[in-house]
């Protein structure tokens, strides 16, 4: 497997360049969330990502089933990345619980996704339709299994890449198809740090070909 990380504002700035000397092959930013929100860090993260020779860099928009799909896909899109460059991988869209500014807010917010979940679902179609119609790269989806099962009552997205969240010793499958996927977030503390630790699962030549590096 192939070692990564993903961070946001959240996470410490430790310098690309260290990151990478320690390993690490590919990196994914938070970009945007909702139909406003654009991640403080990102465009200096992903400009610094940019200059490093051999760093393959990925972003991704945090979903918020409340708000219209497309209107999302186009404040992702917004930022103008273009998604078929070398070194680039296909857009993300990370799905996941809501949180709120007290235990009570979140529950709310994610019971109104619970209660709304077909509706939910169709704007994360609507989502991932127009990213593809608009990039041409099929858009993948950051999720853990329990969350899509649960409040999505195991909707199935087979023909989207998968990166799942797992902090078991093993990658998990995918709830959906079975498959392993394509990346495993297996770790909150990289290297006893405060960023999130990543695998692609597959070779290094299948991760080069996903981020447009054909040699």
């Amino acid at each position: 497997m192939i070692a990564g990380l993903d961070r946001s504002h959240l996470n410490s700035k430790t310098t690309l360049p260290s990151l990478k000397a320690k390993g690490i092959t590919f990196i994914f930013f938070k970009a945007t969330q909702g139909i406003t929100y654009i991640d403080p860090t990102f465009n200096t993260s992903w400009q610094e990502a940019k200059a490093i020779p051999g760093l393959i860099r990925g972003n991704y928009h945090f979903f918020d089933p409340r708000f219209d799909g497309v209107e999302q896909a186009k404040h992702y899109l917004s930022l103008g990345v273009n998604y078929n460059v070398p070194g680039c991988l296909p857009p993300w869209v990370d799905v996941e619980d809501l949180v709120g500014s007290t235990p009570e807010e979140t529950a709310q917010l994610n019971k109104w996704v619970a209660d709304n979940w077909q509706l939910a679902v169709e704007r994360l179609n609507d989502f991932l339709g127009y990213v593809k119609s608009e990039t041409g790269r099929v858009c993948g989806i950051y999720t853990y299994n329990n969350y899509p099962k649960a409040y999505f009552h195991g909707t199935k997205f087979p023909d989207n890449p998968f990166w799942l969240s797992s902090l078991q010793a093993k990658c998990p499958v995918r709830y959906d198809t079975g498959a392993m996927p394509e990346f495993w977030q297996n770790t909150y503390r990289w290297q006893n740090s405060d960023q999130d630790g990543d695998y692609f699962t597959g070779s290094l030549d299948s991760l080069e070909k996903l981020a447009n590096i054909h040699r």
